[in-house]
């Protein structure tokens, strides 16, 4: 036969056998005929013929030295057949389970560019579990645990907070740090403080190289709908962490509470199978952790002792707040954000000093080398 007519070009699950049927039939040669020379049964002839029985390599080059047919051609029929026959397969059971796919965010999802945009919802899913990087959706408890902290939200999704999760840790996969060291960390904090005070896209980028060096990436990920996420912490391994931070309310001090929030968990709670969830007071209950990560993080952006000397003086005007943000090396809309959260003003007043802060002002991926 000639190379051309012996090049597979499958667009069909075919058989293999189809072709050995016809290539014996150019060849005036019979099942009966081919099974005597290679010393097989007419019976395993035609389970081959009939694609009941598999090529393997043995077979393939018996066919070779019979018919002149390379075995590498049966070879690779052999594998684009059985490969045809577990897609199908698979697209069977995809079919079956696209339906979980409406669950998820999927149109803001391709709105970040984290999958491809498809209305075919078999597809849909297909872009789903490659994002996820599992087989099936109802896999999803396989994922690695994270610490996160939330806020409130009406109608939240699970599925749209695993999303964005999952998103964070395709982030960090692409960010190189050094091994985790908490020391580090905490010996970064007094300038971790005063970047609050700096322009928000250099800020951050100076933070992801910090953090970096002492084995954490930073993990920059839009707010999806009805995540409520603010913050989350991950472990990928023992020598690597994750702090993934959104731009929920597009506000410093939110933002900026919630990094701190993530730090105190990176610094005094070891890695563990549980998930703690961050959300109001009156739906989370008494969580210590979360407890202890929220005073951690109060107490690190505005030391107890002059918050509470400012807030004996009772004088809360901008130009006392800019004073007082000054002397303790932080953003003034850090404390109107305390102030606001104790009751000491209403959240209608200073709102001149609040400072924007969204994904848009900072990159959000930090590719960081460790020094």
């Amino acid at each position: 036969m000639s190379e051309e007519a012996l090049t597979f070009r499958p667009d069909y699950a075919s058989p293999p056998g189809n072709t050995l049927r016809d290539v014996l039939s150019e060849l005036g040669m019979t099942q009966t005929e081919l099974a005597a020379r290679a010393g097989w049964s007419e019976k395993f002839v035609s389970q081959v013929v009939n694609g009941k029985a598999p090529i393997s390599p043995d077979t393939a080059l018996l066919l070779e030295r019979i018919l002149g047919t390379p075995a590498s051609f049966w070879m690779n029929r052999e594998a684009h057949y059985r490969e045809a026959l577990a897609r199908a397969d698979d697209l069977k059971r995809l079919e079956r389970e696209a339906e979980v796919a409406d669950r998820f965010p999927y149109n803001e999802m391709v709105k970040l560019g984290w999958v491809e945009r498809t209305r075919d919802p078999v597809e849909r899913l297909s872009n789903l579990l490659r994002f996820f990087g599992v087989d099936s959706l109802s896999r999803m408890d396989a994922q690695p645990a994270a610490v996160f902290r939330v806020g409130k939200c009406s109608n939240p999704s699970d599925c749209a907070l695993i999303a964005w999760l999952q998103a964070g840790r395709l982030q960090a996969q692409e960010i190189r740090t050094g091994r985790l060291d908490r020391e580090a960390i905490r010996q970064a904090l007094p300038v971790f403080r005063g970047l609050t005070r700096e322009e928000p896209g250099a800020a951050v980028e100076r933070v992801g190289e910090l953090l970096a060096d002492a084995g954490v990436a930073l993990a920059l990920t839009p707010a999806l709908p009805k995540t409520a996420a603010h913050g989350a912490t991950h472990w990928v391994s023992a020598d690597k962490a994750v702090l993934q931070l959104s731009d929920r309310y597009k506000r410093a001090d939110v933002f900026w509470f919630s990094f701190f929030h993530e730090v105190g968990h990176l610094l005094r709670h070891a890695k563990g199978p549980r998930v703690y969830a961050y959300v109001n007071r009156e739906e989370r209950g008494d969580d210590p952790k979360e407890e202890e990560a929220d005073r951690f993080a109060a107490d690190t952006l505005i030391p107890p002792a002059p918050l509470s000397t400012f807030v004996e003086s009772g004088r809360f005007d901008p130009a006392a707040v800019r004073r007082f943000a000054d002397e303790i090396d932080v953003h003034a809309d850090i404390v109107v954000g305390r102030l606001q959260h104790q009751g000491l003003i209403g959240h209608h007043q200073l709102r001149a000093l609040h400072r924007r802060f969204d994904l848009s002002q900072a990159e959000r991926r930090i590719a960081c080398e460790p020094r």
